[in-house]
């Protein structure tokens, strides 16, 4: 299914990919592994000025209060990145359905082709339902456990400051 972006999701869209071009080339990738923390701090500093980070969140939590095509934008360069990975076989672990919500939990087994190794990841999926549509539906994942299984190591963020 192909969607049609407006000129503010393209120039989004845009900005990701040179983004990942400039910062995450294969070399690249390979520096930051093998950096003292396993990742740049810089991309992540540059990823949060551009906004990134907060697209799937809402005004009142600090986010860009983005839709669904704004985030589709963004997940088409991550498909992108992930024809880095070969996928060996995913299960639907939990599926849940009631009368007007649905949710599920699946566990894909997945090969890094340019390192080889294996990672296992699990997609959580909460849909809910109006008048037999589809009024919401989000994705989770977990993103850290996600990147140090393709590191091989753990991730150590920064402490932050509480704000009183």
């Amino acid at each position: 299914m192909k969607f049609s972006l407006s000129q503010e999701q393209t120039i989004l869209k845009d900005t990701v990919e040179k983004f990942v071009q400039d910062r995450y080339g294969a070399n690249q990738r390979r520096q930051y592994r093998s950096a003292p923390h396993g990742y740049s701090l810089d991309n992540w500093r540059g990823l949060a000025e551009l906004g990134l980070l907060g697209l799937p969140f809402s005004d009142a939590d600090g986010g860009l209060n983005t839709g669904p095509r704004e985030l589709a934008a963004v997940m088409e360069v991550i498909r992108q990145i992930a024809e880095n990975v070969r996928i060996h076989r995913f299960d639907r672990e939990q599926i849940m359905l009631g009368m007007d919500s649905a949710a599920s939990m699946l566990r894909f087994s997945l090969t890094a082709l340019d390192t080889n190794k294996p990672i296992s990841l699990r997609v959580a999926h909460f849909a809910q339902f109006k008048a037999g549509r589809l009024r919401n539906f989000r994705v989770l994942l977990d993103s850290f456990d996600l990147v140090e299984q393709a590191l091989g190591q753990p991730i150590h963020l920064p402490r932050m400051s509480s704000f009183a």
